[in-house]
């Protein structure tokens, strides 16, 4: 079994550009369920033009995002509430964050004032959070 796999995995010796990339989940956060499942094949990864997944990846890699983002998994909130799930920062340093969450389609402004993160994102962006620190387990502190 595969350290940290939930069930026996075969490993397969494959060739590059060989085999299929999945991803799956189910999350609740109190009345709101999201499910997602997402099979790439290499062959097509290895073909895409990476450049849309960076940006979105460097959308990704601030922390002042990533905790938006948490606080918007469990449910929506407003402006007040984000500000202060970051802490000591200013207004037009919130707004700046979500303008970029918005730009890489992560959030959605419900109504003035009030975000909310889109339905296709949770689980993909806990895919995403979750392969970020099985990868930087290895790395020096």
């Amino acid at each position: 079994m595969l350290e940290g796999a939930r069930t026996p995995v075969k490993r397969v010796q494959a060739r590059v550009g060989d085999g299929e990339v999945t991803y799956a989940g189910s999350v609740g956060f109190g009345d709101r369920e999201y499910v997602w499942a997402k099979d790439h094949a290499v062959d097509d990864l290895l073909a895409e033009d990476w450049r849309s997944a960076a940006a979105v990846l460097e959308r990704l890699g601030s922390p002042a995002r990533l905790a938006l983002l948490a606080a918007l998994l469990t449910a929506p909130r407003t402006r007040a509430q984000l500000q202060e799930a970051l802490g000591d920062t200013s207004t037009g340093h919130l707004y700046h964050h979500l303008r970029e969450l918005q730009g890489a389609g992560l959030i959605a402004q419900r109504r003035r004032g009030e975000y909310e993160i889109v339905a296709q994102a949770p689980v993909p962006l806990l895919a995403i959070v979750a392969a970020a620190l099985d990868l930087s387990t290895g790395l020096p502190a």
